[in-house]
Protein backbone atom coordinates (compact mmCIF):
# COMPACT_ATOMS: atom_id res chain seq x y z
CA UNK A 1 0.00 0.00 0.00
CA UNK A 2 2.87 2.29 0.13
CA UNK A 3 5.49 3.23 -2.89
CA UNK A 4 8.38 2.21 -1.17
CA UNK A 5 7.70 -1.24 -0.50
CA UNK A 6 6.76 -3.97 -3.02
CA UNK A 7 2.95 -3.62 -3.49
CA UNK A 8 2.42 -1.27 -6.06
CA UNK A 9 4.89 -2.26 -8.31
CA UNK A 10 4.75 -6.23 -7.73
CA UNK A 11 0.83 -6.73 -8.36
CA UNK A 12 1.02 -6.14 -11.75
CA UNK A 13 -1.52 -6.75 -14.59
CA UNK A 14 -0.68 -10.73 -14.65
CA UNK A 15 -0.20 -11.11 -11.06
CA UNK A 16 -3.62 -9.48 -10.51
CA UNK A 17 -5.25 -11.34 -13.31
CA UNK A 18 -4.62 -14.23 -11.70
CA UNK A 19 -4.53 -13.38 -7.94
CA UNK A 20 -7.21 -15.30 -6.73
CA UNK A 21 -6.48 -18.62 -8.68
CA UNK A 22 -3.25 -19.13 -7.75
CA UNK A 23 -4.64 -18.87 -3.84
CA UNK A 24 -8.22 -20.85 -3.68
CA UNK A 25 -5.92 -23.55 -3.31
CA UNK A 26 -4.81 -22.71 -0.06
CA UNK A 27 -6.86 -24.09 3.08
CA UNK A 28 -6.48 -20.48 4.95
CA UNK A 29 -7.58 -18.64 1.71
CA UNK A 30 -10.84 -20.92 2.26
CA UNK A 31 -10.88 -20.24 6.18
CA UNK A 32 -9.91 -16.44 5.44
CA UNK A 33 -13.47 -16.74 3.34
CA UNK A 34 -15.62 -18.27 5.44
CA UNK A 35 -14.71 -15.99 8.05
CA UNK A 36 -15.16 -12.75 6.46
CA UNK A 37 -18.25 -13.77 5.08
CA UNK A 38 -19.66 -14.70 8.16
CA UNK A 39 -18.30 -11.21 9.68
CA UNK A 40 -20.01 -9.21 7.13
CA UNK A 41 -23.35 -11.47 7.08
CA UNK A 42 -23.41 -9.96 11.19
CA UNK A 43 -22.89 -6.26 9.93
CA UNK A 44 -25.96 -3.84 11.16
CA UNK A 45 -27.79 -2.48 8.11
CA UNK A 46 -26.35 0.71 7.44
CA UNK A 47 -22.34 -0.04 8.76
CA UNK A 48 -19.63 1.75 7.24
CA UNK A 49 -16.43 -0.16 6.01
CA UNK A 50 -13.10 0.31 5.10
CA UNK A 51 -11.31 -2.93 2.87
CA UNK A 52 -7.73 -2.38 2.73
CA UNK A 53 -6.03 -3.31 0.87
CA UNK A 54 -9.40 -4.43 -1.10
CA UNK A 55 -6.76 -6.28 -3.84
CA UNK A 56 -9.14 -7.93 -6.46
CA UNK A 57 -12.60 -7.36 -4.24
CA UNK A 58 -12.50 -11.03 -2.68
CA UNK A 59 -15.20 -10.14 -0.32
CA UNK A 60 -17.48 -7.46 -2.43
CA UNK A 61 -19.86 -10.26 -3.06
CA UNK A 62 -20.72 -10.68 0.44
CA UNK A 63 -20.51 -6.70 0.49
CA UNK A 64 -23.56 -6.77 -2.12
CA UNK A 65 -25.50 -9.15 -0.29
CA UNK A 66 -25.63 -6.41 2.95
CA UNK A 67 -27.51 -3.03 2.94
CA UNK A 68 -24.03 -1.36 4.27
CA UNK A 69 -21.65 1.18 2.82
CA UNK A 70 -17.97 -0.09 1.80
CA UNK A 71 -14.51 1.91 0.62
CA UNK A 72 -12.23 -0.58 -0.94
CA UNK A 73 -8.83 1.28 -1.25
CA UNK A 74 -5.38 -0.36 -3.00
CA UNK A 75 -2.48 0.60 -4.05
CA UNK A 76 -2.27 -0.98 -7.33
CA UNK A 77 -4.54 0.56 -10.45
CA UNK A 78 -4.13 -3.38 -11.84
CA UNK A 79 -5.58 -4.75 -8.26
CA UNK A 80 -8.50 -2.13 -8.49
CA UNK A 81 -9.23 -2.68 -12.48
CA UNK A 82 -10.09 -6.55 -11.57
CA UNK A 83 -12.11 -5.56 -7.95
CA UNK A 84 -13.86 -3.38 -10.36
CA UNK A 85 -15.21 -6.44 -12.74
CA UNK A 86 -17.07 -7.50 -9.66
CA UNK A 87 -19.14 -3.97 -8.50
CA UNK A 88 -22.65 -4.08 -9.30
CA UNK A 89 -23.53 -1.47 -6.50
CA UNK A 90 -23.46 1.61 -6.22
CA UNK A 91 -22.70 1.11 -2.48
CA UNK A 92 -19.28 -0.01 -3.12
CA UNK A 93 -16.58 2.81 -4.20
CA UNK A 94 -12.99 2.15 -4.61
CA UNK A 95 -10.14 3.95 -4.87
CA UNK A 96 -6.35 4.37 -5.38
CA UNK A 97 -4.72 5.23 -1.35
CA UNK A 98 -1.62 5.05 0.56
CA UNK A 99 -2.52 3.38 3.48
CA UNK A 100 0.04 5.91 5.85
CA UNK A 101 -2.05 8.55 5.03
CA UNK A 102 -5.91 8.33 4.47
CA UNK A 103 -8.35 11.05 3.13
CA UNK A 104 -10.55 10.19 5.51
CA UNK A 105 -11.78 11.82 8.80
CA UNK A 106 -10.75 10.28 12.39
CA UNK A 107 -13.86 7.45 13.49
CA UNK A 108 -15.07 7.60 10.03
CA UNK A 109 -15.51 3.53 9.91
CA UNK A 110 -17.31 1.41 12.24
CA UNK A 111 -15.16 -1.58 10.64
CA UNK A 112 -11.76 -1.75 9.46
CA UNK A 113 -11.05 -4.70 7.52
CA UNK A 114 -6.89 -5.04 6.75
CA UNK A 115 -6.51 -8.71 5.10
CA UNK A 116 -2.91 -9.85 3.91
CA UNK A 117 -1.09 -6.55 4.09
CA UNK A 118 1.13 -6.93 7.16
CA UNK A 119 3.29 -9.04 5.84
CA UNK A 120 4.26 -6.60 3.00
CA UNK A 121 5.63 -3.76 5.33
CA UNK A 122 9.12 -3.25 7.00
CA UNK A 123 8.19 -2.58 10.70
CA UNK A 124 8.68 1.54 10.62
CA UNK A 125 5.82 1.68 7.65
CA UNK A 126 3.92 -1.36 9.60
CA UNK A 127 3.71 1.74 13.00
CA UNK A 128 2.23 3.84 10.46
CA UNK A 129 -0.68 1.82 8.78
CA UNK A 130 -1.41 0.46 12.13
CA UNK A 131 -1.60 3.70 13.63
CA UNK A 132 -3.71 5.33 10.43
CA UNK A 133 -6.07 2.62 10.43
CA UNK A 134 -6.62 3.41 14.32
CA UNK A 135 -7.24 6.66 13.10
CA UNK A 136 -10.05 6.00 10.73
CA UNK A 137 -11.87 3.53 12.71
CA UNK A 138 -14.81 4.14 15.41
CA UNK A 139 -15.40 0.54 15.75
CA UNK A 140 -14.16 -2.82 15.05
CA UNK A 141 -10.96 -3.40 13.23
CA UNK A 142 -10.47 -6.66 12.04
CA UNK A 143 -6.39 -7.17 11.19
CA UNK A 144 -5.09 -10.76 9.50
CA UNK A 145 -1.44 -11.33 9.59
CA UNK A 146 1.18 -13.97 9.36
CA UNK A 147 2.14 -14.40 12.60
CA UNK A 148 5.88 -16.13 14.35
CA UNK A 149 4.68 -17.38 17.49
CA UNK A 150 6.54 -19.17 20.11
CA UNK A 151 5.84 -22.56 17.60
CA UNK A 152 7.03 -20.69 14.80
CA UNK A 153 10.77 -22.76 14.97
CA UNK A 154 8.92 -26.27 15.57
CA UNK A 155 6.56 -25.54 12.87
CA UNK A 156 10.14 -24.59 10.93
CA UNK A 157 11.48 -27.66 11.41
CA UNK A 158 8.97 -29.89 10.58
CA UNK A 159 8.82 -28.10 7.41
CA UNK A 160 11.83 -28.27 6.34
CA UNK A 161 11.95 -31.96 7.64
CA UNK A 162 9.17 -32.51 5.33
CA UNK A 163 10.45 -30.72 2.12
CA UNK A 164 13.47 -32.92 2.47
CA UNK A 165 11.54 -35.96 2.50
CA UNK A 166 9.12 -34.83 -0.33
CA UNK A 167 12.41 -34.77 -1.99
CA UNK A 168 13.51 -37.89 -1.49
CA UNK A 169 10.11 -39.75 -2.32
CA UNK A 170 9.74 -37.77 -5.56
CA UNK A 171 11.99 -35.36 -6.88
CA UNK A 172 9.97 -32.56 -8.91
CA UNK A 173 12.01 -29.59 -10.65
CA UNK A 174 10.88 -26.53 -8.25
CA UNK A 175 8.30 -24.59 -9.74
CA UNK A 176 8.75 -20.80 -8.72
CA UNK A 177 5.30 -18.98 -7.62
CA UNK A 178 4.03 -16.40 -9.31
CA UNK A 179 4.22 -14.23 -6.43
CA UNK A 180 7.69 -15.21 -4.97
CA UNK A 181 9.09 -11.87 -6.37
CA UNK A 182 7.17 -10.24 -3.59
CA UNK A 183 9.05 -8.97 -0.60
CA UNK A 184 8.16 -10.66 2.39
CA UNK A 185 8.52 -9.76 6.31
CA UNK A 186 7.44 -11.65 8.98
CA UNK A 187 6.55 -9.91 12.30
CA UNK A 188 6.47 -11.53 15.88
CA UNK A 189 3.02 -11.74 17.78
CA UNK A 190 4.53 -9.98 20.94
CA UNK A 191 5.76 -7.23 18.66
CA UNK A 192 2.03 -6.67 16.94
CA UNK A 193 0.41 -7.14 20.44
CA UNK A 194 2.75 -4.19 21.55
CA UNK A 195 2.23 -1.98 18.34
CA UNK A 196 -1.61 -2.56 18.22
CA UNK A 197 -1.19 -1.04 22.16
CA UNK A 198 1.22 2.05 20.89
CA UNK A 199 -1.15 3.22 18.30
CA UNK A 200 -4.23 3.05 20.97
CA UNK A 201 -5.61 -0.44 20.24
CA UNK A 202 -7.04 -3.05 22.41
CA UNK A 203 -7.21 -6.97 21.24
CA UNK A 204 -10.56 -8.42 21.93
CA UNK A 205 -9.71 -11.64 20.26
CA UNK A 206 -7.12 -13.43 18.29
CA UNK A 207 -8.79 -16.15 15.72
CA UNK A 208 -6.78 -18.54 14.34
CA UNK A 209 -7.32 -19.78 10.32
CA UNK A 210 -4.74 -22.12 9.47
CA UNK A 211 -0.82 -22.39 8.85
CA UNK A 212 1.11 -20.32 6.16
CA UNK A 213 4.28 -21.97 6.37
CA UNK A 214 5.58 -22.02 9.61
CA UNK A 215 3.75 -18.95 10.48
CA UNK A 216 0.21 -18.85 12.09
CA UNK A 217 -2.62 -16.93 10.41
CA UNK A 218 -4.33 -14.66 12.82
CA UNK A 219 -6.78 -12.68 12.80
CA UNK A 220 -6.56 -9.72 15.50
CA UNK A 221 -9.85 -8.46 16.55
CA UNK A 222 -9.57 -4.84 17.37
CA UNK A 223 -11.18 -1.61 19.02
CA UNK A 224 -9.72 1.84 20.41
CA UNK A 225 -9.09 1.67 24.06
Amino acid sequence: MVNNYSGESAYTHDIASSYENDRRVEEHWRKEQCYAEKLIQAMPDGSRVLDLPVGTGRFIEYYQAKDIQVVGIDISESMLLEAGKKVASSSIKLGLGDARVLDYPDNAFGYVLCWRLLHLLPPDILREVVCELARVASGKLYIQAYVRDHWYYPLKFKRIIGRVLSKIRAPLKSRKKPWSHIQSHEHSEAMLIRLFSDCGLRINAIDILGLYGALKVKVFVLEKV
